[in-house]
């Protein structure tokens, strides 16, 4: 598992292995989480209070991941 409190940057989505968690706290209150599976990314927006989920997408490319985290 790899955490980040900063702005994401496509070397970080880039070099995520198979099996390996990326955590980008975006706010306070606000946590994404990234996996990589079967050449797709899973992108996961949590509530960090109550660990509810509010969004899962399921992405191709590193580019797609950053403007998804950046909207």
């Amino acid at each position: 598992m790899i955490m980040y409190k900063r702005k994401i940057t496509l070397e970080d989505v880039a070099n995520l292995d198979d099996g390996e968690e990326l955590i980008y706290y975006k706010t306070d209150n606000i946590a994404i989480t990234i996996n990589q599976s079967n050449d797709r990314y899973i992108v996961r927006k949590k509530q960090i209070a109550d660990n509810d989920l509010m969004d899962e997408v399921f992405l191709k490319t590193v580019d797609e991941v950053i403007d998804f985290i950046e909207n």
